[in-house]
């Protein structure tokens, strides 16, 4: 082989070596950049929340969206709507289980959401049922939907009735069943990172656990 044709391969595995490091250089850069992105909106949404929290506002939901008002400009609508979502909280924490989650740190997200008697009465339940062990050994997924709410705004708080479902899913089938309740929500005088609403149930009758028929709804 000539030498010139030697030089002309080694400029080419030169070229291919340094654009191969100007590509991995340029994908390194654009991972850094995403996290970076991603890192700095998770603070950010942190931030956001600590100051709410501070400042007495309003934390509407789990994401973490701000309603930004004083206490005194708090209307029935938004009291409403934080009932909403302090119910939805007290589904997902207390009836929606899989078998990897830690079982007793989300029972403790819940108990920061109703009172002693209701939280205390949910979790004996769950004791009795041997929910926990039902669900790992049997690798049963169980789901809460809320539905829907009917609700009125009264000066002891706010009472009324949600509409949902529970879904069961496990290797051998699925069941689904109704899960509606009569409640009763007070407002308390200051929020937390725990209950960002600054509501807690003290009134949680299930009315309805009646299987549903898949088939039928289906």
């Amino acid at each position: 082989m000539e030498i010139k044709e030697l030089n002309n391969l080694s400029k080419s595995y030169g070229f291919l070596r340094n654009l191969t490091l100007i590509t991995l250089a340029g994908c390194l850069l654009s991972i850094i950049v995403i996290v970076s992105i991603y890192s700095s909106g998770k603070q950010e949404l942190y931030n956001r929340f600590q100051e709410a929290i501070s400042n007495e506002r309003w934390i509407l939901d789990q994401e973490g969206n701000v309603l930004s008002m004083s206490r005194k400009e708090q209307t029935n609508e938004t009291k409403k709507l934080e009932a909403k979502n302090h119910i939805a909280m007290m589904y997902n924490f207390f009836y929606e289980f899989d078998p990897y989650e830690n079982f007793e740190e989300k029972l403790n997200k819940g108990l920061g959401l109703a009172n002693s008697d209701v939280g205390d009465k949910i979790v004996a339940v769950h004791d009795a049922q041997g929910t926990k062990n039902i669900v790992r050994m049997q690798e049963m997924h169980l789901y809460a939907i809320l539905d829907s709410l009917i609700m009125e705004v009264t000066p002891n708080g706010i009472e009324g009735i949600s509409y949902g479902r529970q879904r069961l899913r496990k290797k051998n089938g699925e069941g689904l069943r109704h899960m509606d309740f009569e409640f009763h929500i007070s407002i308390l005088d200051s929020r937390t990172a725990e209950n960002p609403h600054g509501m807690v149930v003290d009134k949680w009758n299930l009315i309805n656990a009646q299987p549903i028929n898949i088939k039928n709804k289906r």
